[in-house]
C-alpha cells in the first residue's frame, strides 16, 4: 500500500482509530487508579568451590559443581525451606506460598551466579525482603541438617546488595498509559484492516477506478438539497451539483453513429440497483443539457418505480407506460403538470417542462413487462422523439434485480451506469458492466452520484 493510500485510510477510519484509544486510555488510567504500584529489586549470589584445585580436571569438576548446585539453590530459594525463615524475619502476614508469588530466583546463563528478585508496595520493602530471603538462603544452606552442603564445599559471595527500585515495575500511571496506548493502536490496526478489507462499497472515484477501467464522466457532489429539490441543476444554477452536470453534459454522446439508424443518439441511464440516483442524475442532465440549447427529450423508461413524472410535477396518463400497454386514449390537449401536452403520432403524452426540454413520462406497472422495453412499439416511440430533438435520455430500471435495464440495448446508442457513492458495491459495478459487455451494448461511462465533498474519499 503506498502512503497516499496508507494516509487516506486513516482519515477514513480517524473517528475509529480516535474511539479506540481513548477507551485504550481510559482503561490505562482505571486500571492505575485500581492497582498500587509494585516496585522490584533483585540481588546477585555467587557460589565458588573452596578446595585449591591441583589439576584442570579439578577445577572443571569444581566449576560444574558449582553451577549445578547453584541451580539447585535457586530452586530452594522459593519453597517454605527458606521463605518461611524470611517471613517470621519480617513479621509478614502472609504464607510461604503468597510470598513465593513476589520472590524469584534463577541462574545467569548456567554460570554459579545466582539472583534473588522481590517485588513488594515500596522500594525499601523490596529491598528488605530480598536481603531477608538471600539470608534465610545462605543459612538453609549453611545448615547441616538441611543437607543441602555440596561434594565440593563452596563459599558464597554477594555479588550486588537489592537496590533500591527507583519506578515501579506494575501500576505505574505513566507505563499502564503507554501499555493502554500500544494495546489501542494494535486493536485500532486490526479493526481498520477488518473494516477495509470486509467493505466492498464504492465510497470515492479512487475506490470507483480500482473497480473498473470505464470512463468516469463526472462526479457529482453530495447535497442535501437534493431530498426537498430534485431538480437541483434549476434551483441551485451556481452550486458545485450544477457544475458538474455542466461538465457532465459535454461528455455525453450527443451525435453519434453508433446504434440504431440515424438521428438523435438514445441515451440509457441505468444503474446497478434501485436508489442508486440514476433519476436524479437523469433530470438534471437533461435539465443541463437544454440549458445549452440541445433539444432534449426526456423518456421515463422505469416502469417499476417512475420517478420523473413526480419530479417536474406533471400528470403520467397517457405516458409511455399508456402506450405500451395500448391504454393511451389522448386527444388533443391531453395530459397536465406545468408544461403543455400534446398527442404525437405514437399516442404517447408529450410535456414540455423547460425550454428545449420534453418529457414523455409514464406510470407505474406491475408484473413481467421487460419484452414491452424490447418492442417495436417503444421503436416508435422513440424515432419520433429521435427525429425531433438532439438527445434522447432514458431513465431506466436498474440492470441486476431486473431484466428491464438491460432490455433497452436494443434501442441504446449509448448507456450511461449511474453509481450512489457509499451505496453501490465493487461486486455490483463489475456485474453491471459486465452485463452490458455481454449484451454488446456500447458504454459510454459512468457516473459517480453522492459523491463526498469532505473526508478521505472526497473529489479531487
Amino acid at each position: 500500500m503506498e502512503l497516499h493510500d496508507s494516509m487516506r485510510t486513516i482519515r477514513r477510519n480517524w473517528v475509529v482509530i480516535v474511539a479506540i484509544l481513548l477507551a485504550a486510555l481510559a482503561a490505562g488510567v482505571l486500571y492505575s487508579a485500581s492497582v498500587k504500584p509494585q516496585y522490584q529489586t533483585a540481588g546477585e549470589l555467587l557460589f565458588t568451590p573452596t578446595a585449591e584445585a591441583t589439576s584442570t580436571q579439578e577445577v572443571v569438576q569444581g566449576n560444574t559443581v558449582a553451577i549445578q548446585m547453584t541451580a539447585l539453590y535457586s530452586q530452594v530459594a522459593v519453597t517454605p525451606l527458606v521463605l518461611q525463615p524470611a517471613i517470621d524475619a519480617l513479621a509478614l502476614d502472609e504464607t510461604p506460598s503468597d510470598l513465593a508469588e513476589r520472590v524469584s530466583a534463577g541462574i545467569t546463563e548456567e554460570s554459579p551466579v545466582m539472583f534473588v528478585a522481590a517485588t513488594a508496595d515500596s522500594p525499601q520493602e523490596a529491598v528488605e525482603l530480598a536481603d531477608a530471603v538471600m539470608d534465610s538462603l545462605l543459612a538453609t544452606i549453611e545448615d547441616p541438617e538441611k543437607g543441602l552442603q555440596s561434594a565440593v564445599p563452596l563459599k558464597p559471595t554477594v555479588l550486588q546488595e537489592p537496590p533500591l527500585a527507583d519506578l515501579p515495575v506494575t501500576g505505574a500511571p505513566l507505563v499502564n498509559t503507554l501499555v493502554a496506548l500500544a494495546a489501542g493502536l494494535a486493536i485500532a490496526f486490526i479493526v481498520v484492516v477488518l473494516r477495509e478489507s470486509l467493505n466492498r462499497r464504492i465510497r470515492g472515484v479512487r475506490d470507483l477506478r480500482k473497480a473498473t477501467d470505464v470512463a468516469l464522466l463526472a462526479a457529482i457532489p453530495r447535497d442535501r438539497s437534493l431530498r426537498s429539490l430534485p431538480l437541483l441543476f434549476t434551483a441551485k444554477p451556481l452550486s458545485a451539483f450544477a457544475e458538474s452536470f455542466r461538465l457532465l453534459r459535454q461528455r455525453v454522446p450527443v451525435a453519434s453513429t453508433a446504434g440504431t439508424g440515424a438521428g438523435a443518439p438514445v441515451i440509457v441511464l441505468s444503474s446497478p440497483e434501485y436508489g442508486d440516483g440514476k433519476s436524479t442524475v437523469a433530470a438534471n442532465l437533461a435539465l443541463s443539457l437544454a440549458e445549452a440549447g440541445r433539444r432534449v427529450t426526456l423518456v421515463d423508461g422505469n416502469l417499476r418505480a417512475p420517478a420523473l413524472a413526480k419530479a417536474f410535477a406533471v400528470d403520467p396518463a397517457g405516458g409511455l407506460a399508456d402506450r405500451l400497454t395500448g391504454d393511451s386514449g389522448i386527444g388533443a390537449g391531453a395530459g397536465g403538470g406545468n408544461g403543455t401536452a400534446t398527442a404525437t403520432a405514437t399516442a404517447v403524452a408529450t410535456t414540455t417542462v423547460a425550454p428545449n426540454l420534453t418529457l414523455i413520462p409514464t406510470s407505474a406497472l406491475g408484473g413481467d413487462f421487460s419484452e414491452m422495453l424490447e418492442s417495436d412499439e417503444l421503436g416508435a416511440v422513440l424515432d419520433r422523439a429521435r427525429s425531433t430533438s438532439d438527445i434522447v435520455l432514458v431513465d431506466a430500471g436498474p440492470l441486476l434485480p431486473v431484466a428491464d435495464g438491460a432490455a433497452l440495448a436494443a434501442h441504446a446508442s449509448a448507456y450511461v451506469i449511474v453509481v450512489r457513492a457509499g451505496r453501490s458495491r465493487i461486486a455490483d459495478v463489475q456485474q453491471s458492466v459486465q452485463s452490458l459487455s455481454d449484451l454488446g451494448a456500447p458504454l459510454a461511462g459512468i457516473v459517480l452520484d453522492a459523491a463526498p465533498t469532505r473526508g478521505a474519499d472526497a473529489i479531487d
